[in-house]
């Protein structure tokens, strides 16, 4: 049975219409339409006349004043429009046609370079396939919106592409078309982490989480339930990829807010607040210097969300803008409540170490001795950065670390690189309300290491429990969900080799136990050190 195939076409209707063109003496209607090669714009004055035919039905008719392709209103022109209107024509109101008939210029792709680009292997695909829901093109939309609340700065959009010449199941990620990490998927298993113990109960290829670089495991579907009864955190492979990336993105905020992104941020406050950037607004050295403070603040994952509050702040110290680090200082601590909240864990408090007052004597000879700019490569850098990561590990690993106001800078410059995910505050840094426990204090390496001291407290009000500022993305969908795609067959088991981008942050880890009080001896030994314990007991 012959089947009859219909044939859309594109219908094009035609309406024809008369108008009337006035114009003035020594003005050329002629120019309408225009020619090849020409650019400008013409401008009208719309006019309407309304009368009542001999059969009784009201007719409108419609003309056009071509005014040139100026808008400007000469002594002609008006003596004209009130001619018009003097024999009943109505103005309607301007009209105006912009025109350009040059070529489009061509684009040279070769000097095009994406901001953020995700790359992925043959076996990633099904991942952006619209068969199978694109799933990874929806959770990133969602992603840069999750930074944007969490940051106040609004990413640029990110590329996803194949690419054939890396392994079927690896990615990469770029920024400014330079690798900053890869990683591995295998979108028919699940990551499983947690301890070495909990691990090995599992069948699976051994890995580390992309992040934090804590052990991990591949598992197959049939050991979800078994995982889950360990107490292992599972996530699928869309969230794996997804955390990896928000993690990359926000370590690199800095270099992704550039002059003119921070130029759009004032433009947006000068529509609430206009009097906060009234002064900066169109002076480009101090947008270069707002960008340094930003950056400075995007750096060490402070939310510049409270522009308000920055940009008031950078106005309070205009006339020393060319000191951008004393500045972001100032800025740091009309932000420390925010601050403060960002590092608050589940119990509503700080657990921190503070810097004896040896380790700040050091520093502030440091910043004597290298003009201020902190140096760990040299032999006594690297002993001081492997001594601080000894006393952290024997502390479990503490989020934050108080120093002085005056050593805060230099002291988070020091160990920046070796301790990403490390808060450096400085007591000006602490509110009222928040809580803090100090586990103890980090000293010079030759200094014994400290009994540790009891919780203490700036303050006994009770604070809400907060989440910290920046957590891993959690998509509406469970981490723990089948994947979206029809991932092709897994390969054979295999050594899963250890992911590029490796962090020294902390790791998950058992809650310290608090210990009992210390004695009165300990207590007078504490006091005459000094440091950070003073400024609490003051």
């Amino acid at each position: 049975m012959a089947t009859e195939e219909k044939t859309r076409k594109t219908k094009i209707e035609v309406k024809k219409s008369s108008f009337t063109i006035f114009y003035t003496a020594g003005e050329d209607p002629e120019l309408v339409p225009w020619v090849s090669g020409e650019k400008g714009n013409h401008t009208f004055l719309k006019l309407t006349w309304e009368e009542t035919s001999e059969e009784g039905e009201e007719e409108k008719t419609t003309a056009f004043l071509y005014m040139g392709n100026t808008p400007a209103r000469d002594a002609e022109l008006q003596k004209t429009i009130m001619k018009l209107v003097n024999e009943g024509w109505k103005v309607e109101g301007e009209a105006n046609i912009y025109f350009d008939s040059q070529p489009e210029q061509v684009k040279e792709e070769l000097f095009d370079a994406d901001l953020i680009r995700i790359e992925l292997g043959l076996s990633l695909l099904p991942l952006v396939d619209p068969s199978q829901g694109s799933p990874l093109t929806e959770t990133v939309g969602e992603l840069r919106k999750e930074i944007a609340k969490e940051t106040g700065f609004v990413t640029p959009g990110i590329r996803i592409c194949d690419n054939l010449k890396i392994q079927s199941n690896d990615y990469a990620i770029y920024i400014k078309d330079t690798p900053i990490a890869f990683g591995e998927l295998f979108l028919d298993r699940f990551l499983a982490m947690g301890s070495m113990e909990q691990l090995s109960n599992l069948k699976g290829w051994m890995t580390h989480d992309p992040v934090y670089a804590s052990p991990a495991k591949w598992i197959e579907k049939d050991e979800r339930e078994k995982a889950e009864n360990d107490g292992c955190l599972l996530m699928g492979p869309v969230n794996v990829l997804i955390t990896h990336i928000k993690e990359v993105l926000i370590s690199n905020l800095r270099e992704l807010l550039g002059l003119q992104e921070t130029k759009y941020l004032l433009d947006r406050l000068q529509e609430t607040h206009p009097i906060v950037v009234e002064d900066f607004i169109n002076r480009k050295k101090s947008i270069r210097k707002i960008r340094k403070i930003l950056q400075n603040l995007l750096s060490e994952r402070v939310s510049i969300r409270d522009l308000v509050t920055i940009v008031e702040t950078i106005g309070d110290y205009e006339t020393e803008l060319d000191k951008g680090d004393m500045v972001t200082e100032m800025v740091r601590q009309n932000l420390a409540r925010q601050i403060c909240w960002s590092y608050m864990d589940v119990e509503g408090k700080i657990s921190a170490l503070s810097l004896s007052r040896k380790f700040e004597g050091h520093l502030k000879m440091l910043m004597k001795r290298q003009d201020g700019l902190p140096n760990a490569a040299t032999d006594e850098g690297n002993g001081l950065i492997s001594h601080i990561r000894r006393v952290l590990e024997d502390y479990k690993n503490p989020r934050v670390i108080f120093c002085e106001p005056g050593t805060r800078s230099f002291f988070r410059c020091f160990t920046e690189n070796h301790f990403p995910h490390l808060g450096i505050l400085s007591t000006a840094e602490v509110v009222r309300g928040i809580k803090i426990e100090i586990l103890g204090e980090l000293g010079l390496p030759e200094e014994d290491l400290p009994v540790k001291i009891a919780k203490v407290e700036k303050a006994a009000i009770p604070v809400a429990a907060a989440p910290p500022q920046f957590t891993p993305f959690i998509p509406s969908v469970s981490v723990q969900e089948e994947p979206a795609v029809s991932p092709k067959p897994p390969e054979p088991a295999k050594d899963v080799p250890t992911p590029v981008l490796s962090h020294e942050g902390p790791t998950p880890t058992e809650e310290p136990t608090e210990e009992a009080p210390p004695s009165k001896d300990e207590k007078h030994h504490k006091e005459q050190k000094g440091g950070f314990l003073g400024f609490f007991k003051k």
